[in-house]
């Protein structure tokens, strides 16, 4: 089946956007609709994907930065949709791998010319922050999982808190903690918290990259769901 259109991957939330990007654009471009972040690894499987549209109001921020950091881990391009420009959100994108991040308001002609570029295999992003990226002195990150990155945003509360409070704001064990520290500690060649600290913030490294924050919150009722 031979298609000349490109396949985007369109992953967003509100179903009125989605409808009024695939009617406009829907002659230039086929696109996979997606809102369901099950179906994403079938789809990537068995179609041709070109590109990605992936909002960061899919579900949660966090849950769309870990999305992209997946994609974009897969040779995915990915284009990053947005309310508005947030520094923060907009460096996280850039670090992890997006080719762009486009505030929806600019309208569709915008879009349109922005999905041109990367399909092109250009990179369209923020002038300005990219330049700051660049410009600030700092070394890769390793390869973290979410929970080193969930233990790592504690460093930057003061006072650093305890193992066992962390332990009690992600719902784990003190010894899990523990752990996870020494991992760390082993990835970023220290051998303690506080030069640890000091490693991850000369690094670069800050707690927005992927907006897990340690917030006290009570357990709902929670079921044995298991995903293979």
């Amino acid at each position: 089946m031979s298609n000349t259109m490109p396949i985007i991957l369109l992953i967003h939330p509100h179903a009125i956007t989605r409808q009024g990007i695939t009617n406009l654009l829907g002659k230039r471009y086929e696109f996979i609709v997606l809102d369901d972040k099950k179906q994403i690894r079938t789809i990537i499987k068995q179609e041709q994907i070109d590109m990605v549209l992936l909002s960061l109001e899919y579900q949660k921020e966090e849950d769309s930065l870990f999305l992209l950091q997946d994609l974009a881990g897969k040779g995915q391009r990915v284009v990053m949709l947005s309310s508005g420009e947030i520094d923060h959100i907009t460096r996280a994108c850039i670090m992890l791998g997006a080719y762009g991040f486009l505030d929806k308001s600019q309208g569709l002609d915008i879009l349109e010319h922005t999905i041109n570029q990367v399909l092109s295999g250009e990179y369209v992003l923020p002038p300005a922050l990219v330049a700051k990226v660049i410009s600030e002195p700092h070394e890769m990150l390793p390869t973290l999982t979410k929970r080193e990155m969930q233990v790592l945003d504690s460093l930057f509360y003061f006072p650093i808190p305890s193992n066992e409070e962390i332990a009690a704001a992600l719902f784990v064990s003190p010894g899990r903690v523990k752990n996870i520290n020494t991992q760390l500690f082993e990835k970023f060649g220290v051998e303690d918290r506080h030069n640890l600290a000091h490693e991850v913030r000369r690094r670069g490294y800050f707690p927005g990259l992927h907006l897990f924050r340690l917030r006290p919150e009570k357990t709902k009722t929670r079921r044995s769901t298991r995903a293979s």
